[in-house]
């Protein structure tokens, strides 16, 4: 309701979430005509999203397959639905689909507003047309909050808040977890208490978004811990699941710091999923950001990590293929290392990198 900046904390998250296994049959009921679905390959491929089609039948749908969120794909969709406005955008996929949404939305609601000043553009001003999200994998958190990550030509990752991104709808259905392999679940479980992690130890970090960063990764344990002992669990998908939902608004709110702003900069040099990176550094971080700032919540943490096993999934063997230079150039760069606890100047950021690459040589 308040379309103002204030020096008052404040939580952004969804008006209304339908969560647990075949949660999204509430997709049945939505009482728009005009629907406009965005979705990626792989699920526009799946036996997940025939079931989903069969709810809209009746509807007139479009549908967009999302390859990258980046600032021309938005723009050309902007272009081609502006004259064809829909009721309601659905998001089915990952983070890449979902901040693409969240982006359009904005701009079919908003036209006149463009890339070059959305950074100045924190509010929105109509938000007629609905969005719907639907994550296919726990570890975006993009279906609980108001960023959008949009990818530069350069390669660069920019994250954009404003108050019209957040979904009217979030959608956790955890079904679509059990076609993921436990390596790729494990990689992207990494992502999610990352967010916590660096959502806890923020600049911007508040009681509250301590205390749902907390329940995140008591769940991501609680999860896996099931997992070891019943594969492919449906319990221990929906902790991790929920998981990934509080982790997304705890990094919606609190934002992250180091370990994306470092995971951001690998994937532009190396390619690859962001997820592999994060999980890749996320260790030697934490433990360098222990010894450096003595907080004990780091033990915590470390423990956490351990007791779910991320290391046996981690590969490090990427990182002998950095530019370094370039590394803690673009890193310094990064808007997420301005919310670390640690200030990152570029001589501390080379120190970090330094242990980072040398993290494995000191443990063996």
């Amino acid at each position: 309701m308040i379309k103002k900046l204030m020096k008052l904390s404040r939580i952004y998250f969804n008006p209304e979430i339908y969560y647990g296994q075949g949660a999204v049959s509430c997709l049945n009921n939505i009482s728009q005509e005009k629907l406009l679905i965005l979705l990626s390959k792989t699920v526009k491929d799946s036996e997940y999203y025939k079931t989903v089609q069969s709810y809209f039948t009746k509807k007139s749908v479009k549908e967009e397959i999302i390859p990258h969120p980046n600032r021309e794909l938005v723009t050309a969709l902007k272009d081609k639905y502006l004259n064809d406005i829909p009721d309601v955008i659905v998001a089915i996929g990952g983070g890449k689909v979902i901040d693409t949404a969240k982006c359009l939305r904005f701009m079919l609601n908003n036209p006149t507003v463009e890339f070059s000043v959305l950074h100045k553009v924190q509010f929105s001003e109509n938000n007629d047309i609905k969005l719907i999200a639907v994550p296919t994998t726990p570890s975006t958190g993009s279906e609980a909050n108001a960023v959008a990550v949009i990818t530069f030509e350069d390669g660069a990752k920019v994250p954009y808040f404003n108050d019209g991104f957040i979904p009217d709808m979030a959608v956790l259905d955890y079904s679509f977890l059990q076609t993921l392999s436990i390596d790729s679940l494990y990689t992207l479980a990494a992502d999610i208490f990352t967010h916590a992690v660096e959502g806890m130890t923020s600049i911007a970090r508040t009681p509250f978004l301590k205390a749902l960063g907390t329940t995140c990764l008591s769940l991501l344990e609680s999860g896996f811990h099931k997992l070891k002992e019943t594969p492919n669990e449906l319990k221990a998908l929906e902790d991790i699941y929920c998981a990934g939902y509080l982790g997304g608004i705890v990094l919606g709110n609190a934002y992250v710091g180091a370990c994306h702003a470092l995971s951001h900069t690998l994937e532009k040099q190396l390619g690859g999923s962001h997820s592999n990176h994060i999980i890749s550094i996320i260790k030697p971080l934490m433990v360098w950001s222990k010894n450096i700032s003595m907080d004990p919540s780091y033990d915590e943490f470390l423990r956490i990590y351990e007791s779910i096993g991320f290391d046996d999934h981690a590969n490090r063997d990427s990182l002998s293929k950095v530019n370094i230079e370039q590394w803690i150039e673009d890193s310094a760069k990064d808007v997420n290392m301005k919310f670390n606890s640690i200030k990152m100047s570029k001589d501390t950021i080379a120190n970090l990198v330094d242990f980072i690459l040398n993290y494995e040589k000191t443990t063996h």
